[in-house]
C-alpha cells in the first residue's frame, strides 16, 4: 500500500493518472479509506472505496461512491460507519453484493429454493423439479428482470412463449407465483403486488392413455431385443419392467433398495420423504416382479444397496437413463405417444377390468394414507397378492405375447374385501 496522505478536496482536484491506467490513493485520517482513481478516454474518475478483513479474514473492498459527489467528509463519515459494522463481525462488501443479487428475479429464485424449498423439506424430487422448472423455463426468459420491477405484462410476455408446453408453463408460472408471493413478505416487493396474480393458465387436455394389449405385447418385444442389441442397459430394461408390472412411480424402482425387498413375503416396503419426514408404504407385489429381482445378483452387503445400482450400486440409476432408454423403445415400437409415467395407469386399468374395487386399486398403487397404511396392509395382504398375481400375470403374459385374457375376481373374493 502506498503511503497515506491527507486527503483534502484541492489534491483531489489534482489527481490524475495517464490514459488506461489505474491508482488508489490512501488517506491518512480513516484506516483503509481510499480514492480509486482511473483514466478511461482522458475521462478521470474517483471513486471512494474502503479496504478491510471481515471475521473471516477474507479481504474485501466496499465502494462508497465517486468524488465530488461524494466530498472528503462525507467519505470519511461513511467509513467510520462501515468500520463500526465491520466491528460487529458484518460484512457489508458481501451484503450489497447479496442485496444486488437477490434484487432480480434469478436472485429471487435462488433464496426461494434455499429459503423456502430446503428449509421447509420439501422432498427432494420436488426440490429437483423446482430447480429444473427455475433454469430450464423461468431464468431464460425473465431472470434478469429486478423483482420491484416486473409487472403483469412482463409476465404474461414471457408465459405466453411456452404455449407448446402447457403442463410445464402453468408448473413454471405456480413457482414464480410463490417466489413473488414470498418477495413480498422479504420485502423485496410491496405488499398484494404478485404479477403473476389474474395471468390466465393454458387449459390442459386430461390424459386417459394406458398401454393396449397388442402395445404391451410390443413393448416385451421391444425391451428384448433392445436389451439384447445393447442398445438399452439390462438395468433399464428391468426398471421399465417393474413400471409395468407393479404400477410403482419411476422414482419408486430408482431408488428402491434391497433392504426394502422382502421376497419371502411378496411385499416391497417404499420410504418417501415428504415436507422433512420420511413416510413408509408396504406394497404387495406378484411372482413376475419377484423373479425379476431373483434374476439381479444381490450383493453380500445389502445395507444402502441399490437394486437398480448405477456404476455403484451405492449409487441408484437414474431416472434420466431410464427415460432415455424409453425413448427407444417408443422408437421400435412405434408408439409415439405412451409415457413412462402412462404403465402405472395401466395397471390400474387392469385392476379395474378385474373387478378389483377402488380400496383395493387405491392400495396397489399406493395411494393410502400413512396412517391406513400402518393398520391396514396386514389384513389386506392375500387379497391384494391375489390381486398382483392377476395384474402381473395378464401384464407379463401380454408382453410376451401369449393370451393376455382378463380374468376378474371371484365374486366372494371380491364381496369379502
Amino acid at each position: 500500500m502506498a503511503t497515506p496522505t491527507n486527503l483534502t478536496e484541492g489534491y483531489l482536484s489534482r489527481t490524475s493518472v495517464l490514459d488506461s491506467a489505474e491508482e488508489t490513493h490512501w488517506d491518512s485520517k480513516i484506516r483503509g479509506l481510499g480514492v480509486r482513481v482511473r483514466n478511461f478516454g482522458g475521462k478521470v474518475s474517483r471513486t471512494w472505496i474502503i479496504k478491510y478483513r471481515n471475521a473471516a479474514g477474507a479481504q474485501r473492498k466496499l465502494t462508497l461512491g465517486d468524488w465530488p459527489g461524494v466530498t472528503v467528509k462525507n467519505a470519511r463519515t461513511l467509513a467510520k460507519k462501515a468500520i463500526g459494522s465491520i466491528a460487529d463481525k458484518q460484512d457489508p462488501a458481501r451484503e450489497r453484493a447479496t442485496a444486488r443479487e437477490a434484487g432480480t428475479v434469478a436472485g429471487l429464485l435462488a433464496r426461494f429454493l434455499k429459503d423456502h424449498v430446503k428449509a421447509k423439506g420439501r422432498s427432494e424430487n420436488t426440490a429437483k423439479e423446482y430447480s429444473r422448472l427455475i433454469e430450464k423455463v423461468i431464468k431464460p426468459g425473465i431472470g434478469n428482470a429486478e423483482v420491484q420491477a416486473v409487472e403483469r405484462a412482463d409476465v404474461e410476455r414471457w408465459f405466453s412463449k411456452h404455449a407448446d408446453t402447457p403442463r410445464q408453463a402453468n408448473q413454471a408460472l405456480a413457482v414464480l407465483s410463490k417466489a413473488m408471493n414470498l418477495a413480498e413478505g422479504w420485502r423485496l416487493r410491496r405488499s398484494n403486488s404478485n404479477p403473476c396474480r389474474g395471468v390466465e393458465r393454458f387449459p390442459e387436455v386430461q390424459r386417459d392413455r394406458h398401454p393396449s394389449a397388442d402395445e404391451y405385447q410390443s413393448i416385451g418385444s421391444a425391451l428384448k431385443s433392445a436389451e439384447a442389441d445393447k442398445a438399452i442397459s439390462e438395468t433399464a430394461a428391468n426398471v421399465i419392467r417393474l413400471l409395468a408390472l407393479t404400477g410403482f412411480r419411476l422414482s419408486e424402482v430408482c431408488n428402491l433398495k434391497w433392504v426394502n425387498v422382502n421376497a419371502k413375503a411378496g411385499v416391497i416396503t417404499l420410504d418417501r420423504v415428504k415436507s422433512g419426514k420420511t413416510e413408509s408404504k408396504t406394497r404387495v407385489v406378484g411372482a413376475a416382479t419377484l423373479a425379476i429381482l431373483a434374476s439381479i445378483e444381490r450383493p453380500k452387503d445389502e445395507d444402502g444397496a441399490y437394486v437398480f445400482g448405477d456404476e455403484s450400486p451405492t449409487e441408484p440409476v437414474s431416472k434420466w437413463i431410464v427415460e432415455k432408454a424409453w425413448q427407444v423403445i417408443r422408437k421400435r415400437t412405434g408408439i409415439k405417444d405412451l409415457r413412462l409415467h402412462d404403465l402405472r395407469h395401466g395397471v390400474g386399468t387392469v385392476a379395474g377390468a378385474m373387478g378389483a374395487n377402488a380400496f383395493l386399486v387405491r392400495d396397489k398403487l399406493g395411494h393410502a394414507t400413512l396412517a391406513m397404511t400402518s393398520r391396514y396392509v396386514s389384513k389386506q395382504t392375500d387379497p391384494l397378492k391375489e390381486l398382483s398375481e392377476r395384474i402381473e400375470g395378464h401384464v407379463s403374459a401380454a408382453m410376451a405375447g401369449r393370451s393376455g385374457r382378463v380374468e376378474r375376481l371371484s365374486a366372494r373374493r371380491a364381496k369379502r374385501t
